[in-house]
């Protein structure tokens, strides 16, 4: 065939290549073709992203996986025990909880009102010290202020009322003290003390309270 085709043309260069040459060329180019990457047709992008899984290609010819596996995951992990922990915190807070809580250190409040429908007004314990000032602590689901623990705590010119439990109850060894300050209305007792607390009240009302 090559002798043919070198003849056909007398004073010119052979136009056929050598068999053994053509054969791996056209190894090199079935290779060529195997490895590069093959793009889906418009039909094909659309017929995936009706589906849900569509995912554009990558240049070089890398997957949409490897693609993502490359950065760092973007799913959302399991929730850890501390988020676990708040979040059943968050759930039985209208319940078992407090608008005010004070654990430790030394707190002062000014004029600050205190409400909470769904749970108690302040609760102040462990060796905590608070000092409330002309405040006003009311419409509570539970205590107005509890104190506990070894904690100290002085109310001056405040008004506690609308109480679901006692208006004041100091429990434990705790230490309150009342100047000056108005409590009524409380569905249980105005003032309570149990245990070894110590409480003390001067120039103070305490009215229209129940046990």
């Amino acid at each position: 065939a090559s002798a043919t085709a070198a003849s056909a043309t007398p004073g010119s260069r052979a136009a056929t290549t050598p068999p053994s040459v053509a054969t791996s060329s056209s190894a090199a180019a079935a290779a060529v073709a195997e490895a590069a990457p093959t793009h889906p047709t418009a039909a094909a992008w659309a017929t995936a992203s009706a589906s849900g899984a569509c995912a554009a290609p990558e240049e070089g010819g890398a997957s949409a996986a490897t693609a993502r596996s490359r950065g760092p995951p973007i799913a959302a992990s399991a929730p850890t025990a501390a988020a676990a922990a708040v979040a059943a915190e968050a759930k039985g807070a209208s319940t078992s909880s407090y608008a005010l809580v004070i654990l430790g250190g030394h707190a002062e409040l000014t004029q600050v009102l205190v409400e909470s429908a769904t749970s108690g007004g302040c609760f102040v314990s462990a060796a905590a010290h608070a000092k409330l000032r002309g405040c006003h602590v009311r419409s509570a689901a539970m205590h107005g202020v509890l104190v506990s623990g070894r904690a100290h705590v002085e109310l001056e010119h405040s008004h506690v009322h609308q109480t679901k439990s006692a208006a004041i109850e100091a429990r434990g060894r705790a230490v309150t003290s009342l100047h000056c300050c108005r409590i009524h209305h409380s569905a249980r007792s105005g003032v309570f003390a149990t245990a070894f607390a110590e409480l003390s009240a001067e120039f103070c009302n305490i009215i229209a309270c129940t046990f």
